[in-house]
């Protein structure tokens, strides 16, 4: 029987990989509290397929959890990432191995033009995108203490939306729907893109085509809504979150968070201060370019629902300038001071994007807080 250590890393790596049942599996043979948490909470989000069929015995399972965590570097999953994960499955993912169709004939609207067929066809997009985030395809390495890119989850990432793709562009697209179908490709393109060149050096390249992805998403959703195309399911959701006029809180999230804000991108930058030749001048740039961030996001007004998550991420840009204020000065308690409230003002800010209804784990916080 594999340690309880392992199991626990095999077990986030299935449920990063969509493999529920497999990560059911390996859970049902493990007693702890927290272990139990998460196998009823896979079981509320993903109900067992009929045509699993589990480990016969011990050697199986072993096999295969020697199999799974041979594909990324040896992860101490302390239970403290079970909440994490937990919040992953409460977060909205889709709960298939394979790219599911939201539709079923039964559930079809009839048009004149086709496009409710067409979506019926290749439908699920939209749910797709609205559900990635670059941070999915993160690890943390306890043992050298470091996140890292797992190269299995960012091909899984990429398959799941060129295969999307490739779905739409075998379907005999009906000629009212073709810019939508435009506008659906180029946003999934853009998250294909983000997938693959997410790297901790340069997350620049990523988050623009996070940019991409959504502008697309926008104007094909715009476009399917005039064509009175009625969505679905998890696409559904997706839709309402991008377009709800009251509070498009998933819009200004992306785009503070990825575009215009580039707070995010300076956080995973801070170890090119250590690098640099004059360590006192890069503190003081990065100080400075902390408060063009700050200015920056008071002149950008967010809708009335999310102007108090403005507000604390304002507080936690202030904190972050005035820790490294502080680290140029050589005053030690300053650092600490000023880096403690930034992380309790980083946490007043997901809370608050959670309560209108967004996953702060697609924002960072799991890289920010460490959960």
């Amino acid at each position: 029987m594999a340690s309880l250590k392992k199991q626990m890393q095999v077990v986030q790596k299935l449920i990063k990989l969509q493999r529920f049942d497999e990560a059911r599996d390996v859970l049902m043979t493990i007693k702890h509290k927290k272990a139990q948490q998460m196998l009823k909470a896979i079981n509320k989000k993903s109900p067992e397929s009929d045509d699993y069929t589990p480990a016969d015995d011990d050697d199986d399972e072993d096999d295969r959890i020697e199999a799974v965590a041979a594909g990324s570097p040896n992860l101490v999953f302390i239970f403290t990432s079970l909440l994490l994960l937990i919040a992953i499955l409460s977060g909205g993912v889709v709960a298939s191995n394979e790219p599911v169709n939201l539709l079923t004939a039964s559930t079809v609207v009839e048009d004149d033009c086709g496009a409710q067929n067409w979506y019926r066809e290749t439908g699920g997009a939209f749910a797709d995108m609205i559900n990635f985030s670059p941070f999915d395809l993160l690890f943390f390495d306890f043992n050298s203490n470091l996140f890292y890119v797992d190269q299995e989850i960012r091909q899984s990432a990429m398959a799941r939306m060129q295969q999307r793709i490739t779905e739409l562009e075998t379907f005999d697209t009906p000629e009212c729907a073709k810019q939508a179908e435009e506008y659906l490709l180029a946003a999934l393109n853009g998250g294909v893109l983000a997938a693959e060149r997410f790297n901790l050096n340069d997350p620049g390249t990523a988050f623009f085509q996070m940019g991409v992805m959504l502008d697309n998403m926008l104007l094909a959703a715009n476009e399917m809504q005039s064509l009175n195309v009625r969505l679905f399911g998890q696409d559904n959701f997706a839709v309402d979150m991008l377009t709800d006029p009251n509070c498009p809180a998933y819009e200004w999230a992306i785009r503070n968070m990825y575009l215009d804000n580039q707070f995010l991108r300076m956080v995973f930058l801070l170890e090119d201060i250590y690098e640099g030749a004059n360590y006192l001048d890069s503190l003081n740039n990065y100080a400075s370019d902390l408060r063009q961030q700050e200015v920056g996001l008071m002149n950008n007004n967010p809708p009335p629902c999310l102007g108090a998550a403005r507000g604390h991420m304002l507080e936690a840009i202030a904190d972050y300038t005035r820790m490294f204020e502080a680290a140029t000065g050589g005053d030690a308690y300053g650092i600490q001071l000023h880096y403690e409230n930034s992380l309790d003002d980083l946490e007043l800010f997901y809370i608050e994007l959670e309560s209108v209804g967004l996953d702060p784990l697609q924002f960072g916080r799991g890289y920010m807080l460490g959960y």
